[in-house]
């Protein structure tokens, strides 16, 4: 089924994109896989995007894809018990195939890489921007400290583990916390 959802109007920039792949990571977590008709304007680590969902149903998500790859944009999207209509319209209506309005990418959280080391803090699903920062991080051969608030077992559910298993070889520090 393609179909295009809400366009709200907006000064920022508005994107179009197709809904690629939709993969649930883990029990109440989907990672969404957008691709776009034409190269998308560069993002750094830390960026997020707004997916306009309906009318006054917008909702924002850090970006955890590559930012070389300038065709797709993922997110992963944690399901709310208490939603107030985001995460919940995620998991049960949206569908591979789907135009969606995205707006942005822009960047509240910037990764500071002019920094002489960083120690990179995580919780929950709040690990996906974190795993971006700490790519380009080791991609430029810079010290690194992670701190990731976290039990294994739950970087395991999440499909992470390989992500952070790369992480851990190439850093000084890698630390679980409970």
């Amino acid at each position: 089924m393609t179909q295009t959802m809400f366009v709200q109007p907006s000064t920022e920039l508005n994107l179009t994109l197709t809904l690629e792949r939709k993969l649930d990571l883990a029990e109440g977590v989907v990672e969404l896989k957008f691709k776009a008709r034409s190269t998308l304007p560069p993002w750094e680590p830390g960026s997020h995007i707004d997916l306009l969902l309906g009318p006054d149903l917008a909702r924002q998500y850090s970006l955890c894809s590559d930012p070389q790859d300038r065709r797709h944009l993922s997110v992963a999207v944690l399901r709310e018990p208490a939603s107030r209509g985001g995460s919940e319209f995620v998991h049960d209506r949206l569908e591979e195939g789907q135009a969606i309005q995205v707006r942005g990418p822009r960047n509240n959280f910037p990764l500071h890489e002019d920094a002489p080391y960083s120690v990179l803090v995580a919780g929950g699903i709040g690990i996906t921007p974190i795993l971006c920062m700490a790519r380009r991080l080791k991609a430029h051969d810079f010290a690194l400290v992670t701190l990731v608030h976290e039990l294994p077992n739950l970087i395991r559910e999440y499909h992470l583990i390989d992500h952070v298993a790369a992480i851990r070889e190439q850093s000084d520090y890698v630390v679980f916390a409970s």
